[in-house]
């Protein structure tokens, strides 16, 4: 046998021999659990959007204030279309603009209805930023509770998706932030009607249309 035969024959047996030891390494560490797992993160930018993203305030003061409130769940089929996340994102710098004309402040809110509060933050990270989120809980969450369980016209069906626009006043007596005379001013529950409300152009009151 040759130098050169020999060396290969060895380099063949330590190779075989370094799979074995990884594959019964890898059995061992796959049985405790312990195996990484890569993950890979798909994050879509879209470019029309950049320019036009609502970004949330960062100022609190008193006065009339309009909020736009998304509630959604990643388990709910309808409510990951993907034509409903563009649309929500673009009502969003649509509402603001038309608060504005109005003197008005402008927030948004989004409620995932789901049962860990981690999915329910990814689901609504698809939606643009918010000023608030409430994510977790399922229909136990806070504002599952406010704006769909509430009473008066705060109650509504126990649907997803929803968009719901809310006027409310803004105060604050005695140093403390209060919100005042809070009410529903329009509700649009299901894919197809919120598809076809901001495809009218979003109108909110009467003088809107």
């Amino acid at each position: 046998m040759t130098l050169a035969s020999f060396n290969r024959r060895k380099a063949r047996w330590f190779v075989l021999s370094s799979l074995a030891v990884g594959a019964v390494l890898g059995f061992g560490l796959d049985s405790l659990g312990l195996l990484p797992v890569p993950q890979i993160d798909f994050r879509w930018t879209i470019p029309a959007l950049r320019g036009s993203e609502y970004v949330p305030s960062a100022t609190l003061n008193p006065g009339e204030e309009i909020v736009l409130i998304y509630v959604g769940s990643s388990t709910c089929g309808w409510s990951n279309v993907p034509e409903l996340a563009l649309q929500v994102r673009s009502l969003k710098a649509r509402l603001l603009a038309r608060a504005r004309t109005e003197g008005k402040q402008f927030t948004t809110i989004g409620i995932a209805r789901d049962r860990l509060a981690s999915d329910g933050l990814a689901h609504l990270e698809k939606f643009g930023p918010f000023d608030e989120v409430m994510a977790g809980h399922s229909w136990g969450n806070r504002g599952i509770q406010e704006y769909i369980y509430g009473a008066g016209d705060m109650a509504g069906p126990a649907a997803t998706p929803q968009v719901i626009v809310v006027s409310r006043r803004l105060e604050f007596p005695a140093g403390h932030v209060s919100i005042d005379n809070e009410r529903v001013i329009l509700r649009k529950t299901g894919f197809s009607d919120i598809s076809e409300w901001i495809t009218l152009g979003a109108p909110v009151l009467p003088s809107d249309g």
